[in-house]
């Protein structure tokens, strides 16, 4: 895993980095439903947004140690890494995009409900292959699915802001 800067990273740093990087955003969350003057952003969708985000971490976590228990076990095979790192670039690609959004959300971008649209679009049309053929583990199959429906939730929640509501 690579950080910003190109620099190889551990999975412990890098977890402790997303730990802060949550924290920090619950916490301008929490200061921005609190102040008195409504601003630009809807409240109720940077919550429900950042709360999905939650979720989809922690079921990452769990996803990481139920493939750990598979290989330690000897019962992970080769091609089912390769769908599985399928599974994980397809879900990297949409939280990109959607970073790319959020980090846009205050500015003019009239493409942005196509933007969304077809990365639900794309989810829906992958979400039967992963869920019920690609995770022959009923566990990993469980968590796989709570992950699309995190992604969904928060392209839901999306825009953030009130001009896209």
């Amino acid at each position: 895993m690579r950080g910003a800067d190109g620099n190889r990273v551990s999975t412990s740093d890098a977890r402790k980095a997303v730990r802060l990087a949550r924290t920090n955003a619950m916490a301008v969350v929490e200061q921005m439903i609190n102040e008195p003057r409504h601003g630009v952003l809807d409240r109720a969708s940077v919550s429900g947004f950042l709360l999905a985000l939650h979720r989809f971490v922690d079921n990452l976590l769990a996803l990481e140690t139920g493939m750990r228990a598979l290989r330690s076990e000897g019962r992970m095979q080769c091609d089912t890494l390769m769908h599985h790192q399928d599974f994980a670039e397809m879900l990297a690609e949409i939280m990109e995009g959607m970073e790319s959004l959020v980090r846009a959300s205050l500015s003019v971008q009239p493409d942005r409900e196509i933007i969304l649209s077809k990365m639900a679009q794309r989810l829906a049309m992958v979400s039967p292959q992963w869920t019920e053929q690609e995770w022959k583990d009923p566990y990993l199959r469980n968590i796989a699915q709570r992950l699309l429906g995190n992604v969904s939730t928060m392209i839901r929640m999306m825009p953030l802001d009130q001009a896209g509501e």
